[in-house]
């Protein structure tokens, strides 16, 4: 089976496409593509304002995961992708964490379980942090280790470049939609989705996508 993980509600660099009122367009869009299931959507929380919550809360039952705390862009460059710094302890991070997770939690009215790391760039440190944050599992891809996900297979939701991670017109040239068919029939298999990239190029390019899937191979993200 199929589970569709999307990341970067509401936005991460403020471009002016990049709307509540475009992410309703996408959400309604994705649903449909996928036979109505639940997907896992990542939320950055010091993003989010009070209307993008109370959206969230009211409008979706989508599997809320925390997408960092803020995706600070200039941050992320520094660190090379990684939210926290070098010299923060696993404690420092985890206390920051779990500051995020009960807020966001608390502000849409259900549980965040998953963390899921910005540019998917996390290490021992982070994910050590993660888990006694109260993370259940955290989302791992391109950008990650192999090595860290060996270490933390039990944990991680992995999309593998390039068939099952990237933007829906790259992947259908790619062939992705045959290679998804072929692995779901006998192991779970999560595409990776950004709505922000959907978004910038057309949602026509996700329909043509999703349309060579049927929708019967998708499950609920908490399934």
């Amino acid at each position: 089976m199929m589970r569709v993980r999307v990341d970067d509600f509401p936005q991460t660099k403020g471009e002016p496409q990049h709307t509540l009122a475009a992410f309703r367009e996408f959400h309604k869009c994705l649903r449909e593509c996928i036979g109505g299931k639940r997907y896992l959507l990542g939320v950055i929380p010091d993003r989010s304002s009070i209307v993008d919550i109370l959206f969230l809360k009211n409008e979706t039952d989508c599997v809320i995961g925390m997408h960092g705390t803020d995706h600070d862009e200039a941050r992320l460059n520094r660190n090379g992708g990684n939210q926290f710094e070098s010299y923060l302890t696993v404690g420092q991070i985890r206390t920051i964490m779990e500051a995020n997770r009960h807020a966001l939690s608390q502000a849409i009215d259900r549980p965040v379980e998953i963390y899921m790391p910005p540019r998917n760039v996390i290490d021992e440190r982070v994910a050590r942090a993660a888990q006694t944050a109260g993370f259940e599992a955290f989302t791992t891809g391109p950008e990650t280790s192999q090595m860290l996900r060996m270490d933390w297979h039990r944990c991680i939701l992995h999309s593998q470049p390039p068939l099952e991670y990237g933007r829906t017109d790259e992947l259908l040239q790619r062939g992705a939609h045959v290679h998804l068919m072929r692995e779901a029939e006998t192991k779970d298999v999560i595409l990776t989705l950004h709505w922000t990239w959907e978004t910038n190029i057309g949602l026509d390019h996700m329909r043509k996508f999703f349309a060579e899937i049927p929708a019967k191979l998708f499950r609920d993200f908490d399934e």
